[in-house]
């Protein structure tokens, strides 16, 4: 390619000014940009002036810290920028340079933590926060993944997380939705492969489970909301009704007409802890329906801890203990 590295030349007296397409004006053109500004590497810059790969930084807001004139390319001036982390880059050409990236979010602005959330840029797992709302507390304009800009955010418990992508974010609550078949599909997928535990992962992580702990899971996989740890019968109530479950039986010594999906948690609240609880999920609407739940019916035979019965043969052997039923309300 031709290269011409002077700005000016006299033809019969008279100066003209040669720009980089080998065009003559009458008077220089300007400069696009002036020291200061706030400008962005563009997705097709390759290398600067004296052939330095750049191509990393493509996307990334820089500062202008000095412009200097001279052809190369189809630039009339090369720049030497900063960028957010301080690095200096000499000898951009004008080409390589677009309007700034603009952020999402502004310091101080609300969010929440998109459903498709994984990890930051520096890898710590967010995939568990996913719709908890956050402050944003500081940007970094930087091109990673499908963000350009990255984010340190702050939950509404003070825990802060640093590099979070800007796809990661969004300012509209995350709504979450069970599908209440799925719920029952976890305990049918994990017959055979639990062995009863109340000690062990609770959630099937390492092959044993409980009642509670699996449920969680359970719900946690077919769409509910991230759980802040595995309940118990005490906490599940919570829970159930964040994630649009409502409370349709309480004790009712009539009965109910079940319907499948239907959580039942055994045990009164504030006395259901430990082994004083238990909680499955109904199976089927038949008018003696089946119930399936983690439970300790083989005396924890291994992998047997999966077990579908009949609801009200199960309920009287256990002395109709108090309970509650919640259904999934659409």
């Amino acid at each position: 390619a031709l290269r011409l590295f002077y700005s000016s030349v006299r033809f019969n007296f008279t100066i003209y000014h040669i720009d980089s397409k080998g065009l003559k004006d009458y008077v220089a053109p300007k400069a696009k940009f002036t020291v200061n500004d706030q400008v962005a590497i563009s997705n097709n810059a390759w290398a600067n002036k004296s052939g330095q790969r750049i191509t990393q930084y493509q996307n990334q807001n820089v500062t202008i810290l000095s412009v200097n004139s001279g052809h190369y390319s189809n630039s009339d001036y090369t720049y030497n920028v900063k960028l957010s982390n301080g690095v200096i880059i000499t000898d951009i050409l004008e080409q390589d340079l677009i309007k700034a990236n603009q952020s999402a979010f502004n310091v101080g602005t609300s969010a929440y933590i998109t459903k498709s959330a994984w990890a930051t840029a520096n890898g710590v797992k967010i995939n568990m926060k996913a719709g908890k709302h956050v402050t944003i507390i500081a940007k970094y304009a930087r091109q990673a993944s499908n963000s350009k800009w990255q984010y340190d955010v702050k939950l509404d418990n003070g825990i802060i997380y640093k590099n979070v992508f800007e796809q990661d974010l969004q300012f509209d609550k995350v709504i979450f939705n069970v599908d209440s078949n799925k719920v029952v599909a976890w305990f049918e997928n994990h017959k055979g492969k639990l062995t009863y535990s109340m000690y062990g992962s609770r959630n099937g992580a390492d092959g044993t489970a409980d009642c509670s702990g699996s449920i969680t899971q359970a719900l946690y996989e077919a769409g509910a909301s991230p759980y802040d740890y595995l309940y118990s019968t005490e906490t599940l109530h919570d829970y159930l009704i964040n994630n649009a479950y409502k409370l349709i039986v309480n004790n009712d010594y009539r009965g109910w007409n079940a319907q499948k999906g239907d959580i039942v948690i055994w045990g009164k609240r504030g006395q259901s802890g430990g082994a004083g609880g238990h909680v499955g999920v109904m199976t089927n609407n038949a008018d003696n329906p089946f119930f399936i739940s983690t439970c300790y019916i083989t005396g924890g035979q291994k992998n047997t801890a999966v077990q579908e019965v009949r609801y009200n043969e199960y309920f009287a052997q256990h002395n109709y203990p108090y309970y509650y039923v919640y259904r999934l309300i659409k």
